[in-house]
């Protein structure tokens, strides 16, 4: 399994997948086999052929096992939506809730597939139930920052570093790169991310990203679509170093060759509502183009009536070209669907301010913070309003957060869509400026 990983890190394929085969042929059910073999190309048939005889003989029952090669199967070919729905089959079929292996597949499906909501949950479930398993724990670093669990994300840092693998594994240092960033201190971010981007002498391509996403924040474009471009040819399904590259040229005005990047992705990738989105991103800039935005907005939401970056975007379209009832109309029909609302009442609210009506605007702020009242957009674009209104709900928000602390003290339990996890299990312990310091030091002696 070592020397296939060796092989294919140094991009000699051919001879990664003998060595993948082999170990198959003797463990049929080395899961990590499979997976490398799918992603190099293989053939679901084929793999089944290998391990059809050992499987039928020895372990007659193991249909989930099928099941779950098929789940691999079509992530592999990047059909991410069929891949989730096989795996959580199967964590329901099969009772394998708390199965390790099948929880970070369907981390990797729905973070491809663009659902970052519930591929945390699964890596989160999947850390729960293994704490020392460092697989997955980079990406799940990605997914904490992304989604700005800051207070998770450093909690994650903490117990990756206290397991003293610094030296041998990438994965704490990709948590503390993402974690640095989170605080702005992006001159230590630098280094995590530089030691997190190599390991061995191979190339990491979480390490990478993070790495590019520090360049990013520096302002130093250049060095991070080098960056994405690593990550690109080493897993081009990755719809990140992508969107990456994009984003780099739109920031220095080079939107034709964020075009030509953001179309390619689509053969790279597959075509998914992000993708989708991620080309109408590079296309709406331009007067010429924008036509094929909406086009490829439409699609987005033909297959995800919920997705709130083209509802954004195609809202952006209408008001660049100064259609604000249209784009009003718009938000006011997915909030009547019940899509997000408090994010689309605080989006709703902009328009309406913009658009000279104030007052209306500081209503939908007001419904945004009733359904969530730890959104700060919404109470900032409140403020800015209605500043004696914000005031006077601050402390009925502070009263409730105060409620809510206290259950949450008595219960202890942190509630997910998979299911119940025990924060007393870990030993969490509050955000602490020194310990970072301290650690800060430490690491980069």
């Amino acid at each position: 399994m070592a020397l296939g990983n060796l092989f294919k890190q140094t991009g000699m394929e051919r001879a990664a997948v003998t060595c993948y085969k082999e170990v198959l042929r003797t463990y049929p059910m080395a899961l990590d086999a499979i997976e490398q073999l799918l992603l190099l190309g293989c053939n679901e048939d084929d793999i089944q052929s290998l391990i059809r005889d050992k499987t039928t003989k020895q372990m007659p029952q193991l249909d989930w096992y099928q099941s779950w090669i098929r789940g691999s199967a079509a992530v592999a070919a990047k059909d991410n939506f069929t891949g989730i729905k096989i795996f959580m089959e199967i964590r329901e079929k099969w009772n394998l809730v708390g199965c390790v292996s099948l929880l970070h597949s369907l981390g990797v499906a729905n973070t491809n597939y663009g659902d970052y909501a519930a591929a945390t949950e699964a890596f989160k479930l999947a850390h729960h139930f293994e704490p020392m398993n460092m697989k997955g724990m980079d990406l799940y670093s990605f997914l904490l920052w992304h989604e700005d669990m800051g207070q998770e994300l450093y909690k994650l840092m903490t117990r990756l570093n206290e397991m003293s693998l610094n030296e041998t594994r990438s994965e704490p240092w990709v948590a503390s790169a993402y974690y640095a960033i989170s605080i702005n201190r992006l001159s230590k971010a630098v280094i995590f991310a530089m030691r997190g981007s190599s390991y061995m002498g191979m190339k990491m391509p979480e390490g990478l990203i993070a790495k590019a996403h520090v360049f990013m924040k520096l302002k130093k474009y250049q060095e991070a679509v080098e960056c994405f471009r690593e990550v690109m040819s080493r897993n081009p399904e990755r719809l990140e170093p992508h969107r990456g590259i994009v984003d780099c040229y739109m920031a220095t005005a080079r939107g034709r060759e964020a075009m030509t990047v953001a179309i390619g992705a689509m053969k790279s990738v597959g075509q998914s509502p992000r993708v989708f989105n991620l080309c109408a991103t590079a296309l709406k800039k331009d007067p010429l183009t924008v036509s094929k935005a909406k086009a490829y907005l439409e699609r987005a939401l033909e297959i995800d009536n919920g997705f709130l970056p083209a509802i954004f975007n195609l809202v952006d379209i209408h008001e660049s070209d100064g259609k604000y009832n249209e784009g009003i109309q718009l938000l006011k029909s997915y909030i009547d669907a019940r899509v997000s609302p408090s994010k689309l009442h605080v989006r709703l609210a902009g328009l309406l301010s913009r658009n000279g009506m104030d007052d209306s605007a500081a209503d939908q702020y007001a419904i945004a913070l009733k359904l969530d009242p730890s959104n700060k957009e919404a109470r900032e674009g409140l403020n800015r309003l209605d500043p004696t209104s914000v005031r006077a709900n601050e402390s009925s928000y502070e009263l409730a957060g105060e409620d809510m602390d206290l259950e949450d003290e008595d219960e202890d339990e942190v509630n997910t869509d998979f299911g119940v996890i025990s924060q007393a299990d870990h030993g969490d312990s509050e955000l602490d400026a020194s310990i970072w310091e301290d650690f800060a030091l430490t690491e980069t002696r």
